[in-house]
């Protein structure tokens, strides 16, 4: 059985690598062809250490986890999840 810490860290890891794949999606058409595969994923790893090691990014990624007005996770990579009612009352 995978101790709850690490299926925790599992999930963030998803998480920010869904909310990454999300953004880069958005590049648009134009600019994504002027990228090589190989800067597209060093982007990529580098945007989803930035959510992973910083404690701005852990902090957005475990209050999507308990916030079910956070929807999709594009909404934390873009900085627009807003903390639920109850982390707002508190």
């Amino acid at each position: 059985m995978t101790p709850p810490a690490q299926q925790q860290d599992e999930l963030l890891e998803a998480l920010a690598e869904e909310a990454v794949a999300e953004s880069l999606g958005k590049i648009p058409p134009e600019v994504r062809a002027t990228l090589s595969a190989e800067v597209l994923q060093e982007i990529h790893w580098l945007m989803v250490e930035e959510l992973l090691l910083t404690p701005e990014g852990r902090l957005r990624l475990r209050r999507s986890l308990d916030d079910p007005a956070v929807e999709q996770s594009d909404e934390v990579a873009r900085g627009d999840a807003t903390p639920s009612d109850e982390e707002a009352a508190g």
